[in-house]
């Protein structure tokens, strides 16, 4: 649980949140004008963008190379999935969807090889069906990791210095969308970077290097630590509390715990017994309350038991969303009526000889679905699905949802 530690923040405005004496006098210039990302695919999705919708990333393996990501976006009201973007995936970091999807649900940014051994960021406009180049500035450095600001107005990210083979953490880096006030914020280490998002009010940014919960004051460049969480899954809010995460006190207990943020007194929520395990725990949207989920060990099983459990900001229970599906991750529906969770699929496997003998039979792993699920249990029911044998495919833990009007 240690090596999972991490970190969560926010911007409003890059050019009003950082000083103009301290920005670089680089100039940003678009990286290859003109050069359309190789191997990437978007079409429209004007007509799609209504309604509720969840987008989740199917990562598709091919002999050679790394494969291709695909981002598909699913209805909640029964209109059929689409995919909406699809490009290659490069050595340096993941898609987390959650994270690349503007608060609005209209565009993508993700990180591409611009035609000269580099890596740029991309913003996809997935109303229009277009893409450009996020402008920074012409440093031999990979620009990695975008983050949108709650605003949608500037663009959190990590550099890599170097070509491959020879590359090393530059840091935690922010530009307006528009290419302006591009500002270095967190200098980088030895350890990998890792971005993880903003407070909702847009002052700070959260990250990582290797392990731990950081935040970074986006006026003041102040890195403060937020020990003994759970890294990539705090959840915020503009509220009091602030945001609920999940971690663990010094008795290595499992805990739910809230606050409001770095250097501020946090509050236990929930403490799980010796065995148990609380994860992911998500703000509702417009109530007073949270969700989580809640797994243990069953012997004699590889499934563990799980909950999708639910509780008010002053930790009281309120019960569990009714579910014994294999469930991975979830996020609440957009009016908090329902929860989106992913479901994974497993296929029996016959015995038979291993290398240090007989096999027994046991099971594989068989595609994933998305499901939508009321709070009370009603209305279960499958919206995407990957299925067995489709490509050599994997639906990924990570996903968002987003409302359109």
């Amino acid at each position: 649980m240690r090596a999972l530690r991490s970190v969560v923040a926010a911007l409003l405005i890059v050019g009003a949140c950082v000083p103009a004496a301290s920005r670089p006098e680089t100039r940003a210039t678009p990286p290859v004008a003109g050069i359309t990302p190789s191997g990437v695919e978007i079409a429209s999705a004007a007509d799609l963008l209504r309604g509720d919708l969840a987008f989740v990333q199917r990562g598709v393996s091919e002999a050679q190379g790394f494969g291709h990501t695909e981002i598909w976006a699913v209805p909640l009201d029964g209109r059929p999935p689409r995919r909406v973007l699809r490009y290659p995936r490069l050595w340096t970091y993941e898609t987390f969807v959650s994270r690349q999807l503007s608060a609005d649900g209209r565009a993508f940014a993700f990180h591409a090889e611009r035609g000269d051994g580099l890596q740029r960021i991309v913003i996809a406009d997935l109303a229009g069906g277009t893409m450009r180049w996020l402008a920074t500035d012409e440093r031999e450095v990979h620009d990695v990791q975008p983050v949108w600001s709650p605003d949608g107005r500037a663009m959190a990210f990590a550099r890599v210095q170097g070509r491959l083979g020879a590359a090393r953490q530059a840091g935690v880096w922010v530009v307006g969308v528009d290419g302006s006030g591009i500002a270095e914020l967190a200098a980088g280490r030895d350890a990998p970077t890792h971005l993880y998002g903003w407070t909702p009010d847009g002052s700070r940014i959260a990250f990582a290097q290797n392990t731990g919960y950081d935040l970074v004051d986006v006026r003041s460049r102040d890195v403060a630590s937020m020990p003994n969480l759970v890294s990539g899954v705090i959840s915020w809010r503009r509220g009091t509390p602030a945001y609920v995460a999940a971690g663990w006190n010094d008795s290595n207990d499992a805990l739910i715990v809230a606050g409001d943020g770095p250097g501020l007194a946090r509050r236990e929520m929930v403490r799980a017994p010796r065995g148990e395990y609380l994860t992911s725990p998500r703000w509702r949207t417009g109530a007073d309350e949270f969700m989580y989920l809640w797994s243990r060990p069953v012997s004699g099983s590889p499934h563990p038991e799980r909950e999708i459990r639910r509780a008010s900001a002053d930790g009281r229970a309120l019960g569990a969303v009714p579910t014994t599906r294999a469930f991975t991750s979830a996020e609440w529906s957009p009016d908090g009526t329902g929860v989106v969770y992913r479901e994974q699929h497993y296929a029996p496997t016959p015995g038979g000889p291993g290398p240090a003998g007989p096999m027994p039979p046991g099971e594989r792993t068989a595609g994933a679905s998305l499901r939508l699920v009321r709070i009370d249990g009603t209305a279960d029911r499958e919206i995407f699905q990957l299925r067995q044998g489709v490509e050599a495919a994997e639906l990924a833990w990570d996903f968002a949802v987003r409302r359109y009007t």
